[in-house]
Protein backbone atom coordinates (compact mmCIF):
# COMPACT_ATOMS: atom_id res chain seq x y z
CA UNK A 1 0.00 0.00 0.00
CA UNK A 2 2.76 2.14 0.91
CA UNK A 3 4.89 1.60 -1.87
CA UNK A 4 1.98 3.22 -4.35
CA UNK A 5 1.83 6.20 -2.55
CA UNK A 6 5.25 6.70 -2.42
CA UNK A 7 5.25 5.81 -6.55
CA UNK A 8 2.48 8.55 -7.11
CA UNK A 9 3.06 10.58 -4.89
CA UNK A 10 4.36 13.75 -7.05
CA UNK A 11 1.49 13.64 -9.01
CA UNK A 12 -1.58 12.74 -7.11
CA UNK A 13 -3.30 14.58 -4.83
CA UNK A 14 -2.14 18.17 -6.41
CA UNK A 15 2.06 17.28 -5.64
CA UNK A 16 2.80 20.18 -3.84
CA UNK A 17 5.63 19.71 -1.69
CA UNK A 18 3.27 19.64 1.07
CA UNK A 19 1.29 17.59 -0.03
CA UNK A 20 4.07 15.34 -1.00
CA UNK A 21 5.47 15.86 2.67
CA UNK A 22 2.26 14.91 4.30
CA UNK A 23 1.65 12.17 2.08
CA UNK A 24 5.25 10.62 2.85
CA UNK A 25 4.58 10.94 6.54
CA UNK A 26 1.51 8.85 6.30
CA UNK A 27 3.66 6.42 4.98
CA UNK A 28 6.17 6.39 7.49
CA UNK A 29 3.51 6.49 10.21
CA UNK A 30 1.90 3.67 9.51
CA UNK A 31 4.63 1.38 8.56
CA UNK A 32 5.97 2.12 11.81
CA UNK A 33 2.53 1.55 13.77
CA UNK A 34 1.87 -1.42 11.80
CA UNK A 35 5.12 -3.13 12.65
CA UNK A 36 5.09 -2.11 16.84
CA UNK A 37 1.27 -3.88 16.43
CA UNK A 38 2.83 -6.55 15.18
CA UNK A 39 5.64 -6.82 17.79
CA UNK A 40 3.36 -6.33 20.87
CA UNK A 41 0.97 -9.00 19.53
CA UNK A 42 3.93 -11.18 19.17
CA UNK A 43 4.66 -10.84 22.65
CA UNK A 44 1.45 -11.26 23.65
CA UNK A 45 1.12 -7.36 24.87
CA UNK A 46 -2.77 -7.15 24.08
CA UNK A 47 -2.82 -3.52 25.04
CA UNK A 48 -0.29 -2.22 23.30
CA UNK A 49 -1.19 -3.86 20.29
CA UNK A 50 -4.70 -2.17 20.41
CA UNK A 51 -3.27 1.08 20.87
CA UNK A 52 -1.19 1.14 17.87
CA UNK A 53 -3.65 -0.61 15.40
CA UNK A 54 -6.08 2.68 16.65
CA UNK A 55 -3.03 4.99 15.94
CA UNK A 56 -2.07 3.29 12.81
CA UNK A 57 -6.26 3.53 11.66
CA UNK A 58 -6.05 7.34 12.77
CA UNK A 59 -2.88 7.66 10.12
CA UNK A 60 -4.38 5.63 7.13
CA UNK A 61 -7.66 7.42 7.74
CA UNK A 62 -6.08 10.90 7.68
CA UNK A 63 -5.50 10.63 3.85
CA UNK A 64 -8.83 11.81 2.93
CA UNK A 65 -8.23 14.97 4.62
CA UNK A 66 -5.36 15.73 1.77
CA UNK A 67 -7.68 15.21 -1.49
CA UNK A 68 -8.60 17.86 -3.25
CA UNK A 69 -12.36 20.01 -2.51
CA UNK A 70 -14.27 19.37 -5.89
CA UNK A 71 -15.27 22.65 -7.56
Amino acid sequence: MNTGAFMIVDRAFGGTIATQFAVINLAILTTVGTTKGYLAIRDLHIDQHRSWMLRTWAYASAVRSLLPVPE
